[in-house]
């Protein structure tokens, strides 16, 4: 059984997908297993991930039968690990050499359930062309119990939106039936995610250092994908953190006024892109809202 299993879902990310997976071959920690869910792809992508498998048996294959978006293909990679630690790394993103060896280390070291780490954003337009680079930085810290972790919350929140930027120990996603909202089709589920599992996590780590490339392609990143089911989820990921503040935040007051903005304005920022109707049932939403109206 490797330590590691590092969860890679695949849609049509034939330009992209070699890299992505010889960016995990790469590390120079090697007890890891990539577990690959080629979701019903149009493209090579099977194909290439294929030859991979076949020249390393660590490269795990399935394939869908149909497309079943994110959320159902990354807990179809979760129902196949067997590492003791899960990975996240997506199909057209580069996760640096160093990642697993310094971070499991870590998190052995203290013991810890989860560590968090920082990342790189890499905008392409649709020549390929990389037109910006953006540093998420978050702060070191060792939180050894529920009441340090929120007393940092601020620090936590900035990795909460990626599942990609995290080591997270399988048996905490067990005991508690951590997966994936499949009702999440068009982002959101990483967030939604991460703040599951924050109501149960009890050690983690924050790691200021980058080890995790961001690509936002025009044409590829489920980012420029975004609609009204993004909307919804993401009312939905704010109530639930929302209730995650309240009930362990001090300060909580003070805290979710700067994230109910936050999310107030993503999601009005999506939605002025939506139908009348839709605008309509987003408008409502809000209003109704507990997340929003305190």
């Amino acid at each position: 059984m490797a330590t590691v299993s590092v969860l890679m879902p695949a849609y049509n990310a034939e330009s992209y997908v070699d890299k992505a997976i010889e960016s995990v071959i790469r590390q120079i920690y090697a007890d890891w297993e990539l577990i690959i869910i080629d979701d019903c792809s149009t493209d090579r992508t099977a194909n290439i991930c294929e030859e991979y498998s076949k020249k390393d048996k660590r490269i795990k294959l399935f394939k869908s039968d149909k497309n079943n978006g994110i959320s159902r293909t990354k807990n179809a990679a979760l129902s196949k690990a067997n590492g003791k630690y899960i990975a996240f790394c997506d199909d057209d993103d580069i996760m640096d050499r160093r990642a697993l060896s310094e971070n499991v280390r870590l998190m052995e070291e203290h013991g810890s359930q989860v560590v968090r780490w920082s990342y790189r954003t890499i905008r392409i337009n649709e020549e390929g062309n990389i037109t910006k680079i953006v540093e998420i930085k978050c702060k070191d810290g060792v939180y050894g119990d529920r009441g340090t972790i929120f007393d940092n919350y601020e620090n936590v929140h900035t990795m909460l939106s990626c599942d990609w930027t995290g080591l997270y120990d399988a048996s905490l996603l067990y005991k508690h039936s951590i997966r994936f909202d499949e009702s999440f089709e068009y982002g959101g589920e990483d967030t939604d995610f991460n703040t599951n599992i924050l109501e149960h996590v009890e050690k983690m780590l924050m790691n200021s250092n980058c080890y995790y490339d961001w690509y936002v392609r025009k044409k590829h990143s489920t980012t420029e994908k975004r609609n009204i089911n993004f909307c919804r989820s993401m009312i939905k990921v704010a109530q639930r953190e929302y209730k995650l503040i309240m009930e362990n935040c001090l300060n909580n007051k003070c805290i979710w006024n700067e994230y109910r903005s936050f999310y107030s304005d993503l999601i009005q920022k999506y939605a002025r892109n939506l139908s009348d109707d839709e605008k309509d049932e987003i408008g409502r939403a809000l209003l109704s809202a507990e997340w929003c109206n305190k």
